[in-house]
C-alpha cells in the first residue's frame, strides 16, 4: 500500500536518516508499488536535512524518468539541499525548472531560499528581482535583499529596506546595518554611511563590530575626513582587535585627501609595528602619494623599490606619485630617471599625468627640447596637452634661454581648441619678451593680463621693464614703473627699482635714478 510505505519513509526523514529514506523508497519500487510524489518529497527532504545535494537531485531527475511531476515540496527541499551544499547555480536552476512545470507556483519559502542562493551566488539583480515576487518578505529576505544592495551600490533601496524592517516591528540587526552602509559606500553617499554608524550606536541592542568601523573608515576615506577615520582606527584597537591593510590603507586615503601627508605616513609606520599588519601595494601607493604632497623624494623612491621586493610591479599611480614627490622635492633629473624606468617597466605606459610631470621637471632644469617632444609625445597619445603642459614646456625653453620657442608655443596654446592661456602662460611669455627685448609685445601681454580682471605682479612688471630696457625703450619703462605704483597698487622690489635705474642711467635721468637708489 502506497500510504503506509510513505509513512515509513517520511518517518525516516524526520528522524534525519537520509541513507534509510531513501533506502526505503528504492524497496518500496523493488516491491512493485509505483511511488508517488509524496513518496519522491519526502526522501528528499530527508536529503535537504543533511545537505546530501547531489542525492536529492537524483531523486529529482528519477521522477521525471518515473513520470511523477514534482510538487512545491519536493522542488523546495531539492533545492534547500543545493543551497547547504553551496552549489548556487543548481538550486536557481531549480527554480527554473519549478517554473516551467505547470500547476507549480513558486511559494515565499521557496522565493526566500532563492534569494539566499542568489546572495551565495552573488547575483544581487536577481536577488531584488525575486524581493519583489515576495508580498509579504520577511527580515530574512529583507536581510538578503540588503546584502543585495549592497553588491550592486543601490544605496537608497538599501535605506528603504532597513526603514521596511523598522516597520514591521522589528530592530534591523549589526548585518543589515553594515551592508546598508556598505551599499551607501559603494554608491559613494559617504555622509549617509556615516550617519547610519551614527544611527546604530543609538540602536539599542545593536554595537557596531570591526565591520561597521572599517566601512565607516571607508566613507570617510571618500570623504577626506580624516580625523573621523583615525578616531574609527582607535577604536578598533580599543575593541582589542587589530585594525588590517584595508582599515589603514582607507585611514591613510582620508589622510591624503584632506592632505595631511605626514599623518598618511604616520600609519604607515604605526602599521608596522608589534603585532605589525604587512603593508600592500594599495598601502604603499598611498604612502607614495602622501610623499607627493609633501616633497618627501626619498622615501617615496624607497616604497617604489619596497613595491617591487613584493613581486609587484608599481602602476602608472605609483610612478607618477614618486615623480611628482621628486618634482616638489625639486629633484628634477630623479624625476626623469622615473620616466625612463616607467618606459623599460613591462606593462607599464606612461600617461598623459606622467609626461605632464616630466615636463615639469623639464622646466626645473631647462630641459626644452625634452619638454618639447613630451608634449609632442602627448599630442600622439591623441591627448591634448592641457595649460600647465604648456607653461612648464615654456619655462623649460625660458629658462634654457630658448625665447622664440617659448613665443612659440604661446601661439599654439592659443591655436589649441578648449586651452586657454592663463595668468601663468603670459607671465612665462613676458619673461620671453625681456629675454629677446620684444618690448611692444611684452606690453600687449602686460594689458592683456588686466583684460582678464587680473593685476600683473612684481616678475610681471619687472620683466615687462626689462624687455623695454633691452629694446632702449627707457620711458616706456619708468612709465611702467609709475603704473605699478598706481591703485590697486604693486610694491616694487630691488629687481624692478634695478631695472628702473637702468632705464635712467641709459635716459640720462640722473636725478631719478639718485632718488630710486
Amino acid at each position: 500500500d502506497v500510504k503506509e510505505w510513505n509513512m515509513k519513509i517520511s518517518a525516516w526523514s524526520r528522524a534525519g536518516e537520509h541513507s534509510r529514506a531513501v533506502g526505503c523508497l528504492q524497496e518500496m519500487m523493488d516491491a512493485g508499488v509505483a511511488p508517488n510524489v509524496i513518496s519522491f518529497s519526502a526522501a528528499i527532504s530527508a536529503c535537504e536535512k543533511t545537505g546530501r545535494w547531489q542525492e536529492a537531485l537524483r531523486l529529482l531527475q528519477r521522477m521525471q524518468a518515473v513520470h511523477v511531476v514534482p510538487d512545491v515540496i519536493s522542488f523546495s527541499a531539492a533545492m534547500s539541499a543545493c543551497v547547504k551544499g553551496e552549489e548556487w547555480d543548481k538550486a536557481l536552476t531549480i527554480l527554473q525548472r519549478m517554473r516551467e512545470t505547470p500547476g507549480v507556483e513558486p511559494n515565499a519559502w521557496i522565493l526566500g531560499v532563492a534569494i539566499l542562493a542568489c546572495k551565495g551566488g552573488g547575483r544581487w539583480e536577481q536577488a531584488l528581482q525575486l524581493l519583489e515576487e515576495l508580498c509579504e518578505p520577511d527580515v530574512i529576505s529583507l536581510n538578503v535583499a540588503i546584502l543585495a544592495c549592497k553588491g550592486i551600490g543601490r544605496w537608497e533601496q538599501a535605506l528603504q529596506l532597513l526603514d521596511e524592517i523598522c516597520e514591521m516591528g522589528e530592530t534591523p540587526g549589526v548585518i543589515s546595518f553594515n551592508a546598508a552602509m556598505s551599499a551607501c559606500v559603494n554608491g559613494e553617499q559617504w555622509g549617509k554611511a556615516l550617519s547610519l554608524l551614527r544611527q546604530m550606536r543609538g540602536t539599542p541592542g545593536v554595537e557596531p563590530n570591526v565591520i561597521s568601523l572599517n566601512v565607516a573608515i571607508l566613507a570617510c576615506k571618500g570623504s577626506g575626513r580624516w580625523e573621523q577615520a583615525l578616531e574609527l582606527l582607535d577604536e578598533i584597537c580599543e575593541m582589542g582587535e587589530t585594525p588590517d591593510v584595508i582599515s589603514f590603507s582607507a585611514a591613510m586615503s582620508a589622510c591624503v585627501k584632506g592632505e595631511e601627508w605626514g599623518k598618511a605616513l604616520t600609519l604607515l609606520q604605526r602599521m608596522r609595528e608589534p603585532p605589525g599588519v604587512k603593508p600592500d601595494v594599495i598601502s604603499l601607493n598611498v604612502a607614495i602619494l602622501a610623499c607627493k604632497g609633501s616633497g618627501r623624494w626619498e622615501q617615496a623612491l624607497q616604497l617604489l623599490d619596497e613595491i617591487c621586493e613584493m613581486g609587484e610591479t608599481p602602476g602608472v599611480i605609483s610612478f607618477n606619485a614618486a615623480m611628482s614627490a621628486c618634482v616638489n622635492g625639486e629633484q628634477w633629473d630623479k624625476a626623469l630617471s622615473l620616466l625612463q624606468q616607467m618606459r623599460g617597466t613591462p606593462g607599464v605606459e606612461p600617461d598623459v599625468i606622467s609626461l605632464n610631470v616630466a615636463i615639469l621637471a623639464c622646466k626645473g632644469i631647462g630641459r626644452w627640447e625634452q619638454a618639447l617632444q613630451l608634449l609632442d609625445e602627448i599630442c600622439e597619445m591623441g591627448e591634448t596637452p592641457g595649460v600647465i603642459s604648456f607653461n612648464a614646456a615654456m619655462s623649460a625653453c625660458v629658462n634654457g634661454e630658448q625665447w622664440g620657442k617659448a613665443l612659440s608655443l604661446l601661439r599654439q596654446m592659443r591655436g589649441t581648441p578648449g586651452v586657454e592661456p592663463n595668468v601663468i602662460s603670459l607671465n612665462v611669455a613676458i619673461l620671453a619678451c625681456k629675454g629677446s627685448g620684444r618690448w611692444e609685445q611684452a606690453l600687449e601681454l602686460l594689458d592683456e593680463i588686466c583684460e582678464m580682471g587680473e593685476t600683473p605682479d612684481v616678475i610681471s612688471f619687472s620683466a615687462a621693464m626689462s624687455a623695454c630696457v633691452k629694446g632702449e625703450e627707457w620711458g616706456k619703462a619708468l612709465t611702467l614703473l609709475q603704473r605699478m605704483r598706481e591703485p590697486p597698487g604693486v610694491k616694487p622690489d630691488v629687481i624692478s627699482l634695478n631695472v628702473a635705474i637702468l632705464a635712467c642711467k641709459g635716459s640720462g635721468r640722473w636725478e631719478q635714478a639718485l632718488q630710486l637708489l
